[in-house]
Formats: C-alpha cells, sequence, structure tokens
C-alpha cells in the first residue's frame, strides 16, 4: 500500500503565508498571518488532507506519481523530487532522482543513522 508521510510530518510555507500539507498537495491548511501554526496544523483543511491519505483516495494530490512507496534506510538528497518509488538501502539524489547506490546491510543498521554520523 502507498502511504505519503508528509501531511503527518511537514509543511510547506508560501512566501505569502499559506500552509500547505505537501508540495504535491492542491490545497491549504491555511495562512499564517491569520492564523497560528497550532490553529493551522489542527484544522479542518489539514485534517481532510491526512484523512486522504489515510482512506487511500489521495483526493488532494495533483500529480500521478504522488505518492510514492519509499522504502526503509532511504536516504533522499536535499531538493530532490522523487517522482517513482525507492527500494530499501538506497541513497537517491538529484532534482529528479536516480538511485545512485545500492547497500546490502545487515537488518540493523540504520542508515539514516550512518550517514547523520559523518
Amino acid at each position: 500500500m502507498k502511504f505519503c508521510d508528509r501531511p503527518f510530518t511537514s509543511a510547506y510555507l508560501a512566501p505569502h503565508g499559506e500552509v500547505w500539507p505537501c508540495g504535491w498537495m492542491h490545497c491549504t491548511m491555511g495562512n499564517l498571518y491569520e492564523q497560528s501554526m497550532d490553529e493551522i496544523w489542527n484544522s479542518e483543511a489539514a485534517e481532510a488532507a491526512r484523512s486522504s491519505i489515510l482512506d487511500g483516495s489521495f483526493a488532494f494530490c495533483r500529480t500521478l506519481t504522488a505518492p510514492v512507496t519509499i522504502g526503509d534506510n532511504v536516504v533522499v538528497g536535499a531538493g530532490s523530487v522523487v517522482t517513482k518509488d525507492l527500494p530499501s538501502n538506497v541513497v537517491a539524489v538529484v532534482f529528479v532522482v536516480s538511485i545512485i547506490l545500492s547497500l546490502v546491510l545487515p537488518k540493523d543498521m540504520d542508515i539514516k543513522k550512518v550517514v547523520s554520523e559523518e
């Protein structure tokens, strides 16, 4: 099953104060010039965006490529746009993502911890 955690873990801010649940969604959760971030995060619009992920409809997503499935222990480069599913244990970078390295790791090793320690 595909799942996108963006509306549950992050918010995108626009120059005029709009707060989006995700850069791929065509709805706003609120506006920072009119509401606090707490009000926006817990708004009906935010809940509707999250519900569309949970029910599998992805009703607010504006592209057929979103959402994508991202495996465990995946590192995606800053500014990269993921347009296809990524398997576990890969590092993917560039504006349109390409897998540059596939790793065979012990099950108890977390690549995110390894990369962040450097």
